[in-house]
């Protein structure tokens, strides 16, 4: 199949996936303070918002999704550009396509997936050309 000529993209990290991270993150802490209630509420809450602190920043600054800065596609196959690096993928059956998400999955390890929506990309039509492409490709 011929590639088209500019397969590349900008990634920046989304705003909207950032949002449903942190609410996945406070609703098991907040279920567990509330089971929790015990005579060392204070303590309990304490350990509750430093550990969801230092899980968001593992997120936000470790995850190796946030790492990404590019994305592409050449007569090669696909490429991620991650720490100054370009990293050749293909991506494994279990990936996930829907209309306005995502999920590519390039080993077998959870933490080597890229999640990416509409926000991760500079425009709707960035995004649209990006899933046209990886439809075209797959």
């Amino acid at each position: 199949m011929p590639v088209p000529e500019a397969c590349e993209w900008s990634l920046r990290p989304s705003r909207w996936q950032g949002y449903l991270d942190g609410a996945a993150l406070m609703i098991p802490l907040g279920i567990i303070g509330f089971l929790d209630m015990t005579d060392n509420l204070f303590s309990v809450a304490m350990l509750m918002i430093l550990g969801g602190g230092v899980l968001l920043w593992h997120k936000r600054y470790v995850w190796p999704e946030q790492r990404i800065q590019r994305i592409g596609l050449d007569a090669m196959g696909w490429w991620l550009y991650k720490d100054g690096n370009r990293l050749d993928v293909s991506w494994r059956s279990h990936s996930l396509r829907r209309s306005r998400l995502v999920v590519l999955r390039w080993s077998v390890w959870p933490w080597d997936a890229l999640v990416l929506r509409a926000d991760s990309f500079s425009s709707e039509e960035e995004f649209r050309r990006f899933r046209a492409c990886l439809y075209g490709h797959l």
